[in-house]
């Protein structure tokens, strides 16, 4: 079986769409998670018409290796984000340099050279987007956000909320269509 590294899922439908992508192509599935596929494909499909198919649906299929480790990083703090709440009190960095076998210093430099940004900065926008969700759907007040996503106060959650919207919380939450982002958009 083989592995393939998947660009752009970023939820369960992703991983319901490739899935279904591979199964019409024929292939033997051992798993498919965030980022990621074990499969046996059919001898007559090549990897181009995967890429093809894959492409069709908004997905990329990665060949680099660092474009892999890249993708393997965001898929973590994804899942960590929307299935492992309260976040630990351990640090990003630490917590990815264990769950991947990788020095933090060798995530962190290719995560910047082919993403434009640092980890540190991309996992910010997926907590500011899951505040966004939140607030959107009024499931949690700001003191439980701020304590499920491992915030040391209140206001401190809200000053990067704003400096990263430009609108409070409170006033987000009023907003009749408040603008939200993918997460494959980050």
């Amino acid at each position: 079986m083989k592995v393939f590294y998947i660009q752009h899922m970023v939820c369960p439908r992703c991983i319901e769409a490739v899935e279904e992508i591979f199964k019409n192509f024929g292939a033997e599935i051992s798993y498919v998670k965030l980022g990621e596929v074990k499969a046996d494909l059919p001898g007559e499909i090549s990897d181009k018409q995967l890429a093809t198919a894959l492409e069709d649906r908004g997905f990329s299929l990665l060949d680099q290796r660092e474009s892999r480790l890249v993708n393997q990083v965001k898929s973590l703090l994804i899942t960590r984000l929307h299935e492992k709440l309260p976040l630990p009190a351990v640090k990003t960095s630490v917590w990815v340099s264990e769950e991947l076998g990788v020095p933090y210093e060798r995530i962190s430099r290719m995560f910047s050279a082919l993403e434009g940004k640092t980890l540190e900065h991309f996992f910010l926008e997926l907590k500011i987007e899951k505040v966004k969700e939140w607030l959107a759907y009024g499931e949690y007040s700001l003191r439980e956000m701020a304590e499920l996503l491992g915030y040391r106060s209140v206001p401190h959650l809200s000053h990067q909320f704003k400096q990263h919207t430009g609108f409070s919380p409170t006033a987000f939450r009023r907003l009749k269509h408040p603008p939200r982002r993918g997460l494959d958009e980050l």
